[in-house]
């Protein structure tokens, strides 16, 4: 008997250790996602073992239950398995193919293992809250000392340094910068939502006001939109609750401010907007999903025709020149029509729009209450950016597939998750 206990104590012992492991590998992950994606990949192995591991271990494979908000670890795998299947069918061959398939890698990742596994108790919202609002304070100071070191004199002038210094320094574009930034104004706000003590709200709220700001500075358009639209819904959202009188005039004079704000924003300028190429590029992808409206092009003949497209339009010449004489080195192969849903449509026609708005709308319409609520926040950051951007970067796909499997099969599985 004394065997037997001291093998169950030992188990146990061994089932507590690796699901630790998981946790901090789970935050190891998060936090590496502002990185370079060279600084991204030890995460990415560390998380793939511990999980694996805790999978075993736990036997997270027994007991899985089938709910219907799992359709969309469905739908998320389907969408990776198009590349596949459409490929056979393709003429072409080349790097776009195999750079595709690595970029959306987790979508059938965190799709099989919603679809076949129950998940960590462990990992709870404050660890991944906390996570990323130290990296994301982290990476703004060091970036505004880099800044402030080259003597600044106005707001436009440290507009001007941050993109330079920006990719010097972290070697990231603004567009992964201000995902993961809103993303952490996001998580801080659930967090304050769902832990009480006031210790915790004060982080969270320094925190968003800290990164918040930057993002007021910072030269992303949709980033200081969606940035915009968050702080809106949130302040509306705890005014309506406690002081429903006031939201009218909150958010009456709050955009009134962002107004203000803009007209300051350098590229929000007309002349700077006109400039922009995407409403040309999104003309021309529809007339390619127009010679295959139903089942499209697949990946790799579908961009290459939107880059040939784009290429030889007299309308885009400036643009190719301008961009040329910056990234004179630039892989055109690395092209894409700045829309997620237009870029599905190209690749795997119809079916491929179909799947992926129900990537986006199926974790809200298949779930309830706040777990509803806390993906609808994220739907709305990912989503916004899925209109002028597509999944050109490893950090995007892996945090919005991993949010979606976190809030599904984690948070409000455990009601004491907090």
């Amino acid at each position: 008997m004394n065997i037997i206990g001291t093998y169950n104590n030992t188990k146990s012992i061994l089932s507590q250790t690796i699901e630790w492991i998981n946790v901090l590998s789970t935050m190891y992950l998060i936090g590496s996602l502002i990185l370079p994606f060279n600084l991204q990949k030890p995460a990415i192995y560390v998380y793939t073992i511990s999980t694996i591991a805790d999978i075993i271990v736990n036997k997270r494979y027994a007991n899985v239950k089938w709910r219907n908000a799992k359709w969309s670890f469905a739908a998320m795998t389907l969408f990776y398995l198009c590349m596949w299947i459409w490929h056979i069918f393709e003429d072409c061959t080349s790097t776009i193919y195999f750079h595709s398939t690595d970029i959306r890698l987790p979508f059938i990742a965190f799709g099989l293992l919603g679809l076949t596994c129950n998940t960590n108790s462990r990992i709870k919202i404050i660890h991944i809250a906390y996570t990323m609002l130290a990296m994301s304070v982290g990476i703004i100071i060091w970036l505004a000392i880099s800044i402030f070191a080259n003597n600044p004199s106005t707001i436009d002038s440290i507009r001007e340094l941050l993109p330079s210094l920006r990719l010097r320094n972290l070697h990231v574009t603004h567009i992964e910068l201000n995902i993961y930034l809103n993303s952490t104004i996001a998580m801080c706000f659930i967090c304050i939502l769902e832990n009480k003590k006031w210790w915790n709200r004060i982080i969270c709220i320094i925190g968003i006001s800290i990164i918040y700001t930057s993002l007021l500075i910072n030269e992303g358009r949709v980033g200081f939109i969606t940035t915009n639209i968050l702080l809106s819904f949130f302040v509306g959202l705890t005014i309506y609750r406690y002081k429903p009188q006031l939201l009218i005039p909150f958010l009456s004079i709050f955009s009134i401010a962002v107004c203000i704000i803009s007209s300051s924003h350098a590229r929000f300028d007309s002349t700077e907007i006109a400039k922009d190429p995407r409403s040309k590029i999104w003309e021309l992808s529809l007339d390619v999903i127009k010679e295959k409206p139903i089942l499209g092009h697949g990946v790799c003949k579908g961009k290459q025709l939107i880059i040939e497209k784009t290429t030889n339009s007299p309308d885009l010449n400036y643009f190719w020149n301008e961009w040329n004489s910056i990234f004179p080195d630039y892989n055109k192969n690395r092209f894409h029509c700045h829309n997620v849903f237009l870029e599905s449509a190209i690749e795997f026609g119809i079916i491929g729009l179909v799947l992926t708005i129900s990537i986006f709308l199926l974790p809200i319409l298949l779930t309830k209450k706040k777990r509803q609520l806390y993906l609808f926040i994220f739907i709305i950051i990912f989503g916004i950016q899925a209109m002028f951007e597509t999944f050109t970067f490893h950090s995007q796909p892996i945090l919005f597939c991993w949010i979606i499997f976190f809030f599904i099969n984690i948070t409000l599985e455990n009601r004491n998750q907090m």
